[in-house]
C-alpha cells in the first residue's frame, strides 16, 4: 500500500513460498497473498478532506517471480486514476485460493485481479482453485484499464460453479498480446472480451481445446480490435 505521494521502484520479490490466513474482520487484509494499492489518505480516513491531502504516489518497475502463494482472499493489484502502475512484471507464480466458509466478511471474487496499471507481463502464471469453495468465486484472471500487456503461458479456469464467468476477463485492455495459454479440462468460456477501450488484441499459439468457448467478446469491443491467429 502506497500513500502521501510516495514511491516506490525498481523492486525485486523472488523465490518465496506465501501462506496466508483470514483472521478476523478487525484485521487488515483478507488473506491475500499479493496486494499492491495506490491510495489517497482521504479515499481511506473521512477526517481527511479530498483534497487537501498528498497526491497519489508512484510504484514502478517490479518484479515478483519463482512465488507459491496459497490463500483466502483474492490477490489484487491496483494501481490509481491519477497514477497507474507501471513496468509489472509476475514471472513463474503459482496461485492457490482456499476459503474458510464460516466468515461472512469472505470477500474473494476473482482469483487475481489487476486494474489501471501499465505495461504489464505475466509469464507462467497459473491459478489454481483448491477446497472449500466460496459461491463467490469467479474469474481466475481479471484486468481492468491495462494499456501494454503481455500474457504468455497462463493457465486457469473459472471457478466450479462459475458458469457465466470466464478463466481470463480483459476489460478495456489495449496493444495486448496472448499467447501459449492453456485452458484446463472443465474450462467453460477461457477469454472474455469488453469495453469500449480494448484494441490492438492479439491471440495466438493457444491451446484452447478444453474450453467450452474459447473467446467471447461483447457487442461494445470495437470491429476489428481483437486478431487471432
Amino acid at each position: 500500500m502506497n500513500f502521501d505521494g510516495g514511491v516506490v521502484s525498481d523492486v525485486v520479490l523472488s523465490n518465496l513460498t506465501i501462506e496466508t490466513v483470514r483472521h478476523a474482520w478487525f484485521w487488515w487484509g483478507d488473506g491475500d497473498p499479493l496486494h499492491v494499492n495506490i491510495k489517497r489518505r482521504s479515499e481511506v480516513h473521512k477526517s481527511i478532506k479530498p483534497g487537501t491531502d498528498a497526491p497519489a504516489g508512484a510504484i514502478r518497475r517490479v518484479l515478483i517471480s519463482n512465488v507459491i502463494a496459497r490463500g483466502q482472499g483474492s490477490s489484487l493489484i491496483n494501481g490509481h486514476p491519477d497514477s497507474w502502475l507501471e513496468d509489472l512484471t509476475l514471472d513463474n507464480v503459482r496461485l492457490y485460493l482456499t476459503s474458510d466458509p464460516k466468515a461472512p466478511y469472505d470477500k474473494a471474487v476473482h482469483a487475481l485481479a489487476f486494474r489501471q496499471v501499465r505495461h504489464l507481463t505475466l509469464r507462467d502464471v497459473e491459478v489454481a482453485w483448491g477446497e472449500p469453495a466460496s459461491a463467490a468465486w469467479r474469474s481466475a484472471l481479471s484486468l481492468e484499464d491495462v494499456a501494454g500487456l503481455s500474457i504468455d503461458g497462463f493457465s486457469g479456469r473459472q471457478a466450479a460453479g462459475a458458469d457465466q464467468a470466464a478463466a481470463v476477463v480483459l476489460d478495456n485492455v489495449a496493444d495486448a498480446v496472448v499467447r501459449d495459454c492453456r485452458a484446463p479440462a472443465g474450462t467453460g468460456t477461457f477469454l472474455r472480451i469488453a469495453g469500449t477501450g480494448t484494441r490492438g488484441l492479439v491471440l495466438h499459439d493457444n491451446d484452447l481445446t478444453r474450453a467450452r468457448v474459447r473467446w467471447a467478446a461483447g457487442p461494445e469491443v470495437p470491429k476489428g480490435a481483437v486478431r487471432e491467429r
